[in-house]
């Protein structure tokens, strides 16, 4: 399995176009090869017909480069019919000697071939929540396993290295570190919403000990600016089983921690956003994978992912709904929020929670989705009492068995 995405070799302008020379067409790189072997390469359209054919063979990295020439470029985007329509499917295929290693589908745009940024993002858009790019297509093989999602090319892009760039400046001051190795959002007062798996155990039993919350956390030692909170209890959706990896279960595979004290950052806000809302818009998302140095530091996802329909995107009329996106992403990254930018502002829509293995395969993982169910919930559970009188049955609420005293900045 692999995925195509677009990356830039410098931090473009936004609304750049790509530029290629006058006899040269889109580049595309394929990734995770043997080194130093031949190939044949092929591209047909959706009917059969080739579209493109070419001896490669990749270098000492294991990478695979070739070129489409402007004017079979052009031949390509005719037969496509890609002048009048928006997309239209391709199959590309790859052999060594008889061998076919991967068959797979590429839906193509007019875009591919001179692209331009059509989402508009506001101008606080730091460059870490951009793509680092080369002025290529890159193909890559997925890595799928129970704790790597990383679908096609691996776009995770590091985050700060110091206080001064997290102390004041969103979203990094609102996305910090749980003590257990998932990743949690600051979206009230005392508040940070975060995967229902990251505090159930494989039993489905609450989890025991305490739990910190460390937001703007930018690395494992003397990177903590705002220091670390516990909570002192948390809120489960009370259909949610820790045991069931089903979608429906899955939908609900969302938590509130309720913090002791506020840390006095402003929270990012949360919305139930419709599909025909999101669906064109990039999925963001940051935490603290595992696979990444130095530890527990902070990464995003980059800006070249997806959203994908499917018919779980909205369950019982809104009860819940999964989202499915393109995002990497690794163990310690579960409970990160999945936001957009809507009217310029960072508006949370799910909780990143992995995927089976199969649908990574499939370039897919999940997040539990914000539907206007969902969205009232963690609503009333900001006024559970003593806090208010709204008790909400749509939750389980657990204390935490071990609350100690929140820590101060660690620099």
């Amino acid at each position: 399995m692999f995925r195509l995405k677009l990356v830039l070799s410098s931090l473009l302008a936004l609304f750049c176009g790509l530029v290629f020379g006058q006899d040269e067409g889109p580049r595309f790189r394929l990734e995770g090869l043997e080194p130093n072997q031949s190939y044949y390469l092929q591209w047909m359209d959706s009917q059969g017909t080739l579209l493109f054919e070419q001896n490669v063979a990749s270098d000492d990295t294991g990478h695979l480069l070739w070129s489409v020439p402007t004017d079979q470029a052009g031949f390509i985007l005719d037969q496509l019919n890609l002048f009048e329509l928006n997309q239209a499917s391709s199959w590309l295929s790859l052999y060594k000697g008889d061998a076919e290693l991967f068959h797979s589908e590429w839906v193509v745009t007019a875009e591919d071939f001179e692209y331009e940024r059509s989402e508009r993002l506001p101008a606080d858009v730091q460059a870490f929540e951009l793509e680092s790019a080369a002025k290529d297509w890159v193909l890559c093989l997925s890595v799928c396993n129970n704790n790597q999602m990383i679908i096609g090319c691996d776009n995770r892009v590091k985050g700060p290295d110091s206080a001064a760039e997290v102390i004041g400046i969103s979203p990094w001051r609102q996305v910090g570190r749980l003590s257990m190795g998932c990743t949690g959002t600051l979206i009230a007062g005392r508040f940070v919403l975060t995967a229902a798996h990251c505090v159930m155990d494989g039993n489905n039993q609450p989890r025991t000990g305490s739990i910190g919350f460390s937001p703007g956390q930018f690395k494992q030692f003397d990177g903590k600016p705002y220091g670390t909170f516990y909570a002192k209890r948390f809120f489960v959706p009370n259909g949610y089983n820790n045991k069931s990896i089903s979608e429906t279960n899955k939908a609900l595979d969302f938590a509130i921690l309720e913090l002791n004290n506020a840390p006095g950052i402003p929270a990012m806000d949360y919305n139930y956003l419709s599909w025909g809302t999101i669906d064109d818009k990039t999925p963001f998302s940051l935490g603290y994978p595992y696979d990444k140095a130095p530890a527990q530091s902070v990464w995003t996802c980059g800006s070249s992912n997806d959203f994908i329909y499917h018919p779980n995107v909205w369950i019982n009329g809104g009860e819940k709904g999964l989202l499915k996106m393109t995002n990497d992403g690794a163990g310690g990254q579960s409970g990160s929020a999945v936001y957009v930018f809507q009217n310029g502002i960072r508006t949370i829509v799910g909780v990143l929670i992995g995927s089976p293995v199969a649908e990574c395969q499939d370039g897919k993982i999940w997040a539990s989705r914000i539907t206007d169910d969902v969205e009232a919930m963690i609503d009333n559970a900001q006024v559970y009492p003593p806090n208010g009188n709204v008790i909400d049955f749509r939750w389980k609420v657990f204390n935490t068995t071990q609350n100690p005293a929140d820590l101060p900045p660690d620099l």
